[in-house]
């Protein structure tokens, strides 16, 4: 994973997502200018969390209760369902905090990344990924997995 993978995954949800906010400007009281501010803020910390930057501990922490960092994004694109049903924020992260989705992990390098559902390599073509939305899959129903171990987090 890396900053790539914020552009190559996100750019059209970050498009379509502009135009649904753009409709509801009027109901919200929200400015255009507003808007723009917000989305000329959000797309370098997506970036940021894609990114395979390593910062330091302590840097992360602090910066984390704020803004999604690569150590917290990075467990959301675990291997593991629950892991992956988690830290969804791609900004600010007091959203997974407040609905309970904030999640961590001790050791980064024992997360695998990916979906079990999309480790063929048909799924990783183009006319798979166009089909991938509507395939059903066996998410959720790998209940015999062990959660991984929850060392103390720095």
């Amino acid at each position: 994973m890396d900053a790539s993978s914020g552009v190559r995954f996100h750019t059209v949800e970050m498009v379509f997502s502009f135009l649904a906010r753009l409709a509801v400007l009027p109901l919200l009281g929200i400015t255009l200018p507003q808007l723009l501010l917000y989305e000329a803020l959000s797309l370098p910390v997506i970036l940021f969390h894609h990114s395979n930057l390593r910062i330091s501990n302590r840097a992360d922490r602090s910066l984390r209760w704020l803004i999604a960092t690569p150590w917290m994004h990075y467990v959301h694109h675990s291997r593991w369902q629950p892991e992956t049903d988690s830290n969804y924020t791609s900004f600010l992260s007091v959203w997974d905090r407040l609905f309970g989705t904030f999640k961590l992990r001790a050791k980064l390098e024992e997360i695998s990344l990916g979906l079990d559902d999309y480790a063929e390599h048909e799924w990783r073509r183009l006319p798979g990924l166009l089909v991938a939305p509507f395939r059903k899959t066996r998410a959720g129903q790998d209940h015999h997995r062990q959660e991984p171990s929850q060392d103390k987090i720095p």
